[in-house]
């Protein structure tokens, strides 16, 4: 009796071993050969969650960021190598902690706030809209956008720039800017900045994460993870990221871009009356690309502000591959767009 059950869950381990590791294999195999995994929908989300745990958010990667008490983080200045799944690009960082030379902060006619997608993720400095404006207009840019900045941090570090030849902002919103935004605005546009000892335990607990992801059969239990809390989503039951969800599934915006409106007065109050602002939305993958940041802004006009619609220039080939972030040819479209709105002004 005992040897034939020993015997069964022989048989049956030996079957969840198997199943793993051509689990495994199958996995690895969609990770390296990612431009394939790019057009499955149902299994990109899963090799993305993959991937982001085997590498870390820049803002995590201590050669290229650093605590700042006011801010949070910012980057490192220095020089440093970014990767992720599909790209390998260098970081030219000034003495303000921004991906822009030092000559920039000098005097700049036209300044760039935003977040990753500003910054460039997964672009060469050369190649971000903010440089292609600079090359196109002749006008000194500053980029000051940061990885996960909302428009609330953006507005506190344009008040460390020089504006006293400042013509234009470029201000590039994501719809995860909100809850920034919103708590900033009901501190009294003050930000709550957590110690650095918080920044040090999310650097630390990241590269842990890190060393996790190369152990054994890893990447099928992410996996398997992931397909767990998606299907109970889908039946309903409440899960760890469930509220994540039905807040980014369930946004008020009106709220959201009037909150946002509240911050980009902050911005005209401190950059002055007479310095034109221009205004779009990134958003979080082509497939969540709407107009209604656009439709908001040209319904409730402000001073001196151009909004254009994203959702208009940028398609699904204008992105990188397993990534939410613009590749090269994003960035070049936007750039000639804001282009063309500033010579307009003129």
């Amino acid at each position: 009796m005992v040897k034939t059950f020993l015997k069964k869950l022989a048989t049956l381990v030996s079957i969840l071993l198997i199943t793993l590791i051509l689990l495994e294999l199958i996995l690895y195999f969609f990770y390296k050969n990612y431009h394939i995994s790019n057009e499955i929908p149902a299994l990109k989300k899963y090799i993305g969650q993959i991937s982001s745990s085997k590498g870390a958010l820049i803002q995590e990667d201590p050669k290229c960021s650093k605590y700042d008490d006011s801010l949070f983080y910012t980057l490192r200045p220095g020089q440093c190598r970014y990767k992720g799944m599909a790209f390998d690009t260098l970081y030219n960082i000034n003495s303000q902690g921004l991906r822009d030379n030092e000559e920039s902060l000098n005097k700049p006619e036209i300044i760039v706030l935003g977040d990753s997608y500003a910054m460039g993720w997964g672009v060469e400095q050369d190649e971000t809209f903010a440089d292609l404006i600079e090359k196109s207009t002749g006008l000194k840019t500053l980029n000051t956008a940061i990885s996960s900045y909302g428009t609330a941090r953006q507005y506190l570090m344009l008040q460390r720039q020089d504006l006293s030849n400042l013509k234009h902002i470029v201000i590039q919103y994501c719809a995860n800017d909100y809850a920034e935004n919103k708590s900033f605005i009901e501190s009294g546009y003050k930000l709550n900045v957590s110690e650095e000892s918080v920044y040090q335990n999310m650097v630390n607990n990241k590269q842990k994460k890190i060393k996790k992801s190369k152990r054994p059969f890893r990447a099928s239990l992410i996996f398997i993870r992931e397909l767990v809390r998606d299907i109970k989503f889908a039946m309903g039951i409440k899960g760890k990221n469930s509220k994540d969800k039905e807040l980014l599934n369930n946004v008020n915006h009106q709220k959201e871009f009037y909150d946002l409106s509240l911050v980009i007065n902050k911005i005209r109050e401190l950059a002055g009356k007479d310095v034109n602002i221009i205004l779009f939305e990134s958003h979080i993958g082509y497939d969540r690309v709407n107009s209604e940041l656009f439709n908001y802004f040209s319904k409730n006009k402000m001073d001196n502000l151009k909004v254009f619609d994203s959702n208009k220039i940028i398609k699904k080939e204008d992105y990188l591959m397993m990534d939410a972030h613009y590749n090269s040819s994003g960035h070049k479209k936007l750039a000639n767009k804001i282009v063309k709105i500033i010579q307009e002004e003129k």
